[in-house]
């Protein structure tokens, strides 16, 4: 008795698995002229910390991968390149078919940039 109501109410099986990642990256830049100066020219370095976290979960067909990232910046000398913090989310799905792929992507990443004008004024701004 118990073994037909196993048969008879059965239910697919979902065959998922999920894998995360940690990673992290430490570097260091040297910029010989940042402010682009023929006179006096002056080197800054910046030291590099990017950590991120990556989650994939894959289910039959699909693929849903998510993470996020940041970039934190830090100059040796802040008046001709200031220190940064750069986030960075995403999201994936990709569906496997007998014709192809599908899928759909998005991403938002705040990354900073320097401007220098004539005057070697140095702005920071935020682009998206």
């Amino acid at each position: 008795m118990m073994l037909a109501a196993l048969i008879l109410f059965t239910e697919k099986g979902w065959a998922e698995t999920w894998q995360q990642a940690v990673t992290a990256r430490v570097s260091t830049e040297y910029d010989t002229n940042p402010a682009m100066t023929p006179s006096n020219p002056e080197g800054v370095s910046r030291h590099l910390f990017e950590p991120s976290y990556t989650l994939t979960g894959n289910f039959d067909r699909d693929v849903v991968k998510t993470g996020l990232a940041f970039q934190f910046a830090r100059s040796s000398n802040e008046a001709l390149s200031p220190s940064r913090n750069s986030p960075t989310v995403f999201m994936d799905w990709l569906r496997q078919t007998e014709a192809g792929e599908f899928g759909i992507s998005s991403k938002y990443a705040e990354t900073s940039t320097r401007n220098v004008d004539a005057g070697n004024n140095i702005s920071t701004g935020s682009t998206d």
